[in-house]
């Protein structure tokens, strides 16, 4: 299965565009779609027409994932444009992607940029499953509500709990 995905995806390259863009860290795992956009502009005559794309796009987004996959596909294959990443991509929070046309020709681009995993290195991140500090963590040992913890004294089917069948409160049920 993997050699037929690693081929499909070779070809996928040969196929692409001489300005489309495809940088992935991981070829099987694009990781979860982060941004997604179109960029349809209409040429104009003896003008070559450029636009910068950066995702994410605002950069007041509380958004700390490091970007694992970045896909730009030129639609008009033909007489297209170039396409570069001008700063950031993959490895990095960021990526800004510059496409520049052909003379008396327009820009038609599919982008997609993916993240694998949250920066690990951010201590806000709400997402992060090792946060000691995370209510809702599984594996916190200090979890109220957590049915399977052998020391909760509240713990109804816990024999030695005061609110167990044998407690000292279970005479008052």
């Amino acid at each position: 299965m993997k050699f037929l995905l690693e081929v499909t995806f070779l070809a996928f390259l040969a196929f692409a565009g001489a300005s489309d863009i495809i940088d992935c860290a991981d070829s099987e795992n694009r990781g979860r779609l982060l941004c997604e956009t179109d960029i349809h502009m209409h040429a104009e005559e003896h003008k070559a027409i450029e636009d910068v794309y950066v995702c994410p796009n605002n950069v007041l987004v509380n958004e700390s994932a490091l970007i694992s996959c970045i896909i730009v596909k030129d639609n008009l294959e033909e007489d297209g444009g170039v396409a570069k990443i001008i700063a950031g991509g993959v490895g990095f929070e960021y990526v800004e992607i510059d496409m520049k046309s052909e003379e008396s020709k327009g820009l038609d681009y599919h982008i997609e940029v993916y993240a694998e995993h949250e920066n690990p290195d951010d201590p806000d991140d709400p997402d992060d499953p090792d946060d000691p500090d995370d209510p809702d963590d599984p594996d916190d040992p200090d979890d109220p509500d957590d049915p399977d913890d052998p020391d909760d004294p509240d713990d109804p089917d816990d024999p030695d709990s005061p609110d167990g069948p044998d407690g000292p409160d279970s005479a008052n049920k």
